[in-house]
């Protein structure tokens, strides 16, 4: 893909957990790319979510998102919303906006990244980055002194037995 394509070519914003416009590291690398950005919240349906929300979850997600809408709208965009798996949605996404890059907050469950890996690889053959910046979390997974990355999982090391 030309430079200049991908100068102009949207990003898109994942929004997960994050629903803040402050203090949104992987927000913040899509606004200043200069590049527009489509800024979506996909509402994961039946099996493709291993902790769904529940009634009052959902009841607090309602606001939350309808919150973070108006604040998007202040500022010229709007929140996309869909519902289903990111795996299907985001390259779907990406080819209706012509966008180049996915930004999205690294999560630890083991859920989300292995949904990460999987919208991964159904976003490189578009041409499409996923780019998963730290965000939610005071350590990034393996951060701690005893851990070591071991096959794609966080491993403890110790030295002794307690």
């Amino acid at each position: 893909m030309s430079s200049s394509k991908e100068a102009r070519s949207p990003v898109i914003h994942w929004f997960r957990k994050d629903l803040r416009l402050a203090d949104n590291p992987a927000l913040l690398e899509a606004t200043e790319s200069g590049r527009p950005v489509a800024a979506v919240y996909i509402l994961e349906d039946g099996d493709s979510d291993p902790w769904p929300p529940g009634g009052a979850g959902r009841w607090q997600l309602h606001h939350s998102l309808a919150s973070l809408d108006n604040s998007l709208i202040k500022l010229g965009n709007q929140l996309i919303l869909r519902r289903g798996r990111p795996g299907e949605i985001l390259p779907e996404l990406a080819r209706e906006t012509g966008a180049t890059a996915v930004h999205v907050a690294r999560l630890a469950e083991p859920h989300a990244r292995e949904l990460d890996g999987e919208v991964d690889d159904l976003l490189k053959p578009l041409g499409v980055k996923l780019r998963v910046f730290n965000g939610n979390l005071l350590f990034p997974p393996c951060g701690f002194k005893h851990e070591v990355q071991q096959e794609g999982q966080c491993r403890r090391i110790t030295d002794s037995v307690f």
